[in-house]
C-alpha cells in the first residue's frame, strides 16, 4: 500500500493506515512521538490529492464532438485536439490561420500524391508522422509512444488525422487506456465516438491481451 512503509513499527511489523500498531508498545511510542505523528498526517494529506488526481484523469477527457471544418473530413473535437480524415492543402493553410500549431498524420508513405509535411511546415506548423499501414494488423509500442509524446509535449491546438479518422482514433483509444489510465471499455467508447471503426479489432487485441 502506498506509504505503508512509513508506518512500520520498530519491531518490523507493517501497519495499515488505520491500525498504526497502536496496541504494540513500539507503535504506542511512535504514536506519542510528535515527529512521527506529523509524518502520518503528512502522508494522509499527500494521499488525498493523488487519489483525486487519478479520478480527474479519467473525467478530464472531453466527450468527442463532431465539428465542421472546411476541407477537413470527419472532424471530431476533443478539447484542443481534433481527430479527422485527410485535410486538403487549402485546409492546412486555414488551420494555421485559425491558430493550430501541430499536425500529426498516421498515413503510411505513398498514400498521398503530394508532400503534406512541406505544406504544413510552409504554413508555419509542426508536422509529425506516425505511420500506420492500412489495414492495421497491430498497434505497436512505438506508435503509442510517439502519440503520447505529441499529446503531452507538442504545442496546441493539434490536428490528428489519417485518411478517414479510423486509424488515428484507434491509436488515440490505446493511448487513453495505456497512458492515461482510462478503463478499456470507456477508451473504446471514446475511440468509437472519435471515428474508430475497422481498426477496433487491432485495438481490442492489444488492450485485452
Amino acid at each position: 500500500k502506498p506509504g505503508a512503509a512509513a508506518l512500520d513499527d520498530q519491531s518490523g511489523g507493517k501497519q495499515g493506515m488505520i491500525d498504526l500498531g497502536f496496541f504494540s508498545p513500539a507503535g504506542l511510542l511512535a504514536w506519542l512521538n510528535p515527529r512521527t505523528r506529523l509524518g502520518v498526517v503528512a502522508i494522509g494529506v499527500l494521499l488525498v490529492p493523488l487519489a483525486a488526481g487519478a479520478q480527474q484523469t479519467a473525467s478530464a477527457i472531453p466527450e468527442p464532438k463532431p465539428v465542421w471544418i472546411a476541407g477537413v473530413p470527419n472532424a471530431v473535437q476533443i478539447g484542443d485536439v481534433v481527430i479527422s480524415g485527410q485535410p486538403t492543402r487549402e485546409a492546412i493553410k486555414l488551420l494555421s490561420m485559425q491558430g493550430y500549431h501541430t499536425v500529426v498524420s498516421t498515413r503510411a508513405p505513398g498514400e498521398l500524391d503530394w508532400d503534406e509535411k512541406k505544406e504544413v511546415e510552409a504554413a508555419g506548423m509542426r508536422f509529425v508522422s506516425i505511420p500506420m499501414p492500412s489495414p492495421v494488423e497491430e498497434i505497436t509500442d512505438e506508435q503509442v509512444a510517439r502519440l503520447a509524446e505529441v499529446l503531452e509535449k507538442a504545442e496546441r491546438p493539434i490536428l490528428l488525422h489519417c485518411g478517414s479518422g479510423n486509424r488515428i482514433a484507434g491509436l488515440w483509444a490505446v493511448y487513453l487506456a495505456e497512458r492515461k489510465g482510462i478503463p478499456v471499455e470507456r477508451a473504446l467508447d471514446l475511440g468509437a465516438k472519435a471515428g474508430m471503426r475497422s481498426v477496433r479489432s487491432a485495438v481490442e487485441k492489444r488492450l485485452r491481451r
